[in-house]
């Protein structure tokens, strides 16, 4: 919760209980990244998602984070990997096209740090993930009169565990995902003297 402390001076002035702020590709990115052969990883995104960070400042421990993507927006370096991950054998975005995050607890590990315990859905299985959340670049952009801050969540799950077990011995069984919001809110000028 203490997570939501350092958001509620970057919202003070424009948030109320219940407050939601909804973010998409413009805002944010959803990335990933799996180990090949031990050796190096390869890196992807899901292109099209939306995601809501619903606040409630009055009992801060009911805000939430959620995340849904498509699937089928999956993008990698090379357009053979892609293809690949949409496939049966992997996201099998013909018969899920959805991934979805939802945020159930969320836990202070310091006033920049945050721990967000959850649910990620694949392939139509619900496993718990757990996400360590960072607020990162908090500013004021004077110029526009705004405040801004990026933040992070970092988390891993298994591939196996939704049923992804093609191609064990080249790829590593964890997928570490990652999930960016860039927040902008109007910024209250401190009070005159």
């Amino acid at each position: 919760m203490a997570w939501l402390a350092v958001l509620l001076p970057l919202l003070a002035g424009t948030a109320r209980a219940g407050t939601v702020y909804d973010f998409d590709q413009r805002h944010g990115r959803v990335n990933f990244a799996v180990g090949v052969l031990g050796m190096f990883d390869v890196k992807g995104s899901f292109d099209r998602f939306t995601g809501r960070l619903d606040l409630d400042l009055a009992q801060p421990e009911r805000s939430s984070v959620s995340v849904e993507f498509r699937t089928d927006s999956v993008s990698l370096p090379a357009p053979d990997q892609a293809a690949l991950l949409r496939s049966a054998d992997y996201l099998d975005a013909a018969r899920h096209p959805l991934g979805r995050f939802t945020s159930t607890a969320i836990t202070a590990l310091s006033p920049t740090r945050y721990r967000l315990e959850g649910e990620v859905e694949l392939r139509g299985v619900r496993q718990p993930l757990r996400f360590e959340a960072e607020l990162r670049d908090r500013h004021v952009d004077t110029a526009r009169g705004i405040e801004v801050a990026d933040l992070v969540l970092s988390g891993a799950v298994l591939r196996s565990a939704f049923g992804m077990v093609a191609d064990r011995p080249l790829l590593s069984d964890t997928v570490q995902l990652s999930i960016l919001m860039h927040l902008e809110v109007p910024h209250a000028p401190p009070p005159a003297p």
